[in-house]
């Protein structure tokens, strides 16, 4: 959830946005996005803890 469909490091919040606009609202998968969106908020969270890493440190490291 934090690799862009080119490879690169993004947030979540410009992955989850980048789906949905790629989708459209009302499509099975923005439809999933809404349902699962804070289930994978917190993966992304609990994997970027584990590691070490914050948001803007996992940036950095493209």
């Amino acid at each position: 959830m934090t690799t862009s469909p080119t490879g690169g490091l993004i947030t979540i919040d410009d992955r989850l946005k980048d789906i949905r606009e790629r989708y459209g609202a009302g499509s099975v998968v923005s439809n999933f996005l809404d349902t699962a969106e804070s289930e994978l908020r917190q993966a992304v969270n609990d994997v970027q803890i584990k590691y070490g890493l914050s948001p803007d440190r996992a940036l950095l490291l493209r």
